[in-house]
């Protein structure tokens, strides 16, 4: 948001006055100007990486799995290298063991395990192991590949993972119940961060939205397939726009495949914009991201 906001601020200064008239006249945006902070950040290591856990709380519910995937992007025009990857699952807690399987949350916890393929049979010995020891793990190996001065991390829905790992770090290990404040930025380190999704919503979609106005018959194709599983339209959800770019849904909401999903997406979504750089999106763009409120110099009395 912040980023947003300082590209706002940015185009807001460079709106010119006509001569003729005095009024100021608005200066487009590309859509390629939601590619700065990727291009701030293309000679770093870029770790795609995603959770699963057993709901959405994060202090009553636990991390299951943590999978990241280490790329150089090669700038991301072309294959991203893949330098590294990790792939780790955590013990259920006792707390998330003894919860009645009749109970709202004992059938969602069920649901969940299911459909994220928790379970493995002839799991290797270390596949499982404490949540706190496997979020350690996933800290370790992003300072090998260079740390918060050499890792940028892409996350799908950044806000959640983060606060994830942030949370869970300090729960009870043995309740598996969360009381404390984030670890993050305190016991762990503090990475940069790029989330997919403002990108996709308030860059992409307005992209395809410009096109459609401008008569472009495939801009509305794309975004009629933008649709998620309750039926709301214009979803930055990975599979709806994985579907739309023609990109196979393979086991997804398994933590690997879906990063690696993640990293086909965010390939198409950065050649996508990039080609957009004389494309003015300002129209919808503004649609999506409020215009800051400009601060009123108070008068002196």
């Amino acid at each position: 948001m912040k980023l947003l906001m300082e590209n706002w601020r940015k185009y807001l200064k460079e709106d010119i006055a006509d001569i003729g008239s005095g009024e100021r006249i608005k200066q487009p945006v590309p859509a390629s100007a939601g590619l700065e902070k990727v291009e701030a950040n293309k000679d770093k290591t870029w770790v795609f990486f995603d959770t699963e856990t057993t709901g959405f709380g994060s202090r009553r519910n636990a991390i299951t799995e943590i999978a990241g995937v280490a790329v150089s992007p090669n700038s991301w025009e072309s294959e991203p290298e893949i330098a590294n990857t990790f792939s780790q699952k955590a013990k259920l807690t006792p707390y998330v063991k003894g919860r009645d399987p009749e109970s709202p949350s004992g059938k969602e916890t069920k649901m969940v395990l299911g459909m994220t393929r928790y379970g493995e049979k002839d799991a290797p010995k270390g596949r499982f192991i404490p949540e706190k020891e496997m979020i350690e793990k996933f800290y370790e190996w992003l300072e090998g590949l260079g740390g918060p001065s050499g890792v940028v991390l892409v996350i799908q829905n950044a806000r959640f993972d983060m606060n994830m790992l942030s949370v869970r770090y300090n729960a009870d290990p043995e309740t598996g119940i969360a009381t404390g404040t984030g670890a993050v930025g305190v016991d762990l380190p503090r990475y940069p961060v790029i989330d997919t999704v403002p990108i996709i919503k308030r860059y992409l979609i307005p992209f395809f939205k410009t096109k459609v106005s401008q008569g472009d018959p495939d801009a509305q194709a794309f975004l009629d397939q933008l649709v998620s599983k309750k039926g709301k339209k214009g979803s930055a959800s990975q599979g709806p726009v994985a579907s739309a770019f023609g990109i196979p849904i393979i086991g997804w909401h398994a933590a690997i495949d879906d990063v690696k999903m993640l990293m086909k997406i965010f390939q198409r979504v950065v050649q996508t914009i990039r080609g957009g750089e004389d494309v003015d999106i300002r129209g919808e763009f503004e649609k999506v991201v409020p215009k800051p409120k400009r601060r009123r110099k108070k008068r002196k009395r």
